[in-house]
């Protein structure tokens, strides 16, 4: 099946030409590493490598990691928190009131592979998490 256009991811290039109003860029990791099953050492190592590549190329990075699949634990937060200012999980849908104010383990909506654009919009709306 063929994916549509809004669904399909750009590459590099394409990603640091783009010139949209508000668009920033965080890390991810080096390799989409599972973090809780790494050393700390490795953690780290995925975390700097990733905030170095990024800063090296564009102007728009923006001191915040997401988590590969989602996955953190304890040990992965506390590396995290000495090397940005806050990170994602893949989970827990829109920041709400009484939510964990810790920030590096901050909800936010799942955007996964082939999702249709409705699908997305009622994710947005807080509908559907």
């Amino acid at each position: 099946m063929e994916l549509p256009d809004h669904a399909k991811p750009v590459n590099e290039q394409e990603l640091l030409a783009c010139d949209m109003p508000g668009l920033s860029l965080g890390a991810h990791t080096v390799t989409h590493a599972n973090l809780p099953t790494l050393s700390e050492i490795a953690v780290l190592r995925e975390l700097t490598e990733s905030k170095q590549w990024l800063q090296s190329r564009t102007d728009r990075y923006v001191d915040w990691l997401a988590y590969p699949y989602g996955y953190h634990d304890d040990a992965v937060v506390r590396v995290a928190s000495d090397v940005f200012d806050g990170a994602l999980r893949v989970d827990g849908g829109l920041l709400r009131s009484g939510s964990d104010t810790n920030p590096h383990r901050v909800p936010r909506i799942n955007v996964p592979r082939g999702l249709s654009l409705d699908g997305l919009l009622l994710r947005l709306s807080g509908l559907i998490t």
